[in-house]
């Protein structure tokens, strides 16, 4: 039975984790400007397209720390999360697209 479980298993995730992962397609980052001087600004386009499914939400990291999640079902939909050198501006943020911070390398 434990065998037929293991087995069952490997044939039937690739479905399933391709069935997830179908809505989500053409999903890239682009950076603005390409290379950028210590202490200016950089704007973060992310893009993406949802097939129309309903987006969950938006999830930036550095390493392996958010700092910056858009959730349109939640009250705020944006949450900002304290991350030393990185200053989000969120009130450029209007259409889930882009995120514009300031980077300090100190």
């Amino acid at each position: 039975m434990h065998t037929f479980g293991i087995i069952f298993g490997f044939v039937l995730l690739p479905f399933v984790c391709f069935r997830v992962l179908d809505c989500l397609k053409d999903v890239y980052l682009e950076i603005i400007p390409p290379a950028v001087q210590k202490g200016h600004n950089v704007t973060l386009f992310c893009h993406y397209d949802m097939e129309g499914a309903p987006l969950y939400s938006v999830k930036w990291y550095r390493g392996k720390h958010e700092y910056y999640r858009y959730t349109p079902s939640d009250s705020p939909q944006s949450k900002v999360f304290p991350l030393h050198g990185i200053s989000v501006d969120v009130s450029t943020f209007s259409t889930l697209l882009f995120l514009t911070w300031f980077y300090s390398w100190s």
